[in-house]
């Protein structure tokens, strides 16, 4: 008789004390692993059934007819998976049907030379089988793991949305929320918007609330987490707003393909919904030359953010006939414009800073006057030119 017509054999006989193994082995789970007591949930005989579909399947592997029976298995996997055992006791319990499974084997074989061989020749597919469940339970975990923290995170960034729009005076809905995410009623909180200006689009999100939570003046952040934006709530602590201020948006924005808008500082969480839209307009009033935007600080190109169309009709009607300028030539004419106003309508300090003749600042303004048809020297004018020059800016923070 060859090995494997022996082993067939071996396993043949084994068939026969299929339910006595059935029965320790039941025993051992209940006593040996976690999971499989008496306390949790399982009948002798839901663990029978599941046993037998192993072991009958290791058997088939030991007579050389096992048919794929790769669906049941992978199914009793995952229904113990979803009823909550760890991997490591799920591990635990095939290793103790081996074991159950070879030391009934043994006594067959126990002064029987034929089958005492055989013994010897089943060792590797006993292994090969052990092996192949374990890690056809590790997939099967790491699969489950996997479906559960996106399901966990759907759920999460539900529960956020609702914190940021919802009106907390309407209902339930936004205070279970809060209590859910375990936000804090009160405190030091900040609304903030983030967006992603890179031209890749199949690079993922960048993990900025990594770098956030690790920051000693954060209490907590929930972040919604979109392709191109990202929506944090933070709770910041009382003790140093500057220092904690500064770090936030170091690190927000040590990427230069990020850009971000800030509400207002609040003490309540109910003030979320308003906080939440205020760092939507700030974020929206983000420019080529201010990356990050805070609500109540800067409110020249927030008041503009807020009024985007007529923002577009005062840039065309103001400052229309300069942007149809060939791009250097615009380009130059604004810039010296504002550094102009910026230097206090100082032609020498306008110069030293463009790194230009005076006589250069001195014609662009002019020419700036001939495009336009209005004088610099009317100050109302002059107040419209500083909001469109804004508004232009804000427009393009490309």
């Amino acid at each position: 008789m060859s090995s494997d017509d022996a082993v067939a054999a071996l396993a043949a006989r084994m068939h026969d004390r299929i339910d006595p193994l059935l029965d320790q082995t039941v025993t051992a789970l209940r006593a040996q692993v976690p999971g499989y007591g008496p306390h949790d949930g399982l009948t002798d005989e839901d663990v029978r059934d599941t046993l037998r579909i192993y072991l009958l399947d290791l058997l088939d592997d030991l007579s050389g007819t096992r048919l794929d029976n790769s669906s049941a298995l992978d199914a009793q996997m995952r229904r113990r998976v979803e009823q909550g055992i760890t991997l490591p006791d799920l591990l635990h319990s095939y290793r103790l049907g081996v074991e159950q499974l070879w030391l009934t084997l043994a006594t067959i074989a126990h002064k029987d030379h034929e089958a005492t061989d055989a013994l010897v020749a089943a060792t590797p597919i006993v292994f090969e089988s052990l092996d192949r469940y374990s890690l056809r339970a590790s997939h099967i975990h790491q699969e489950v793991a996997l479906r559960r923290a996106r399901r966990d995170e759907q759920v999460r960034a539900a529960l956020l949305d609702v914190v940021l729009t919802r009106d907390p005076s309407i209902g339930a809905a936004f205070w279970d929320a809060v209590a859910q995410l375990g936000v804090p009623r009160d405190g030091r909180f900040l609304a903030v918007e983030i967006r992603d200006t890179g031209d890749d689009r199949t690079e993922p999100p960048p993990d900025i609330e990594a770098g956030i939570v690790r920051l000693p003046g954060v209490d907590g952040a929930w972040f919604r987490v979109g392709p191109r934006s990202q929506t944090a709530l933070l709770s910041v602590r009382r003790t140093t707003p500057t220092d904690t201020d500064a770090a936030l948006w170091t690190t927000i924005l040590e990427r230069d393909h990020l850009v971000a808008g800030i509400s207002a500082e609040y003490p309540s969480i109910a003030g979320t919904p308003r906080a939440s839209a205020q760092a939507h307009v700030a974020a929206a009033a983000v420019s080529r030359r201010r990356r990050l935007v805070r609500y109540d600080r800067d409110l020249l190109p927030v008041l503009l953010a807020s009024a985007p169309n007529a923002a577009d009709v005062l840039v065309r009607e103001t400052i229309g006939p300069v942007l149809d300028q060939p791009a250097d030539r615009r380009d130059a004419l604004l810039d010296t414009v504002r550094v102009w106003l910026e230097t206090g309508q100082s032609l020498a300090a306008s110069a030293r800073r463009l790194h230009c003749h005076r006589n250069t600042v001195t014609y662009r303004l002019n020419r700036f006057q001939q495009l336009t048809g209005r004088q610099l020297t009317d100050n109302v004018w002059l107040t419209q030119v500083v909001l469109a020059l804004e508004a232009a800016e804000t427009r393009s923070p490309d």
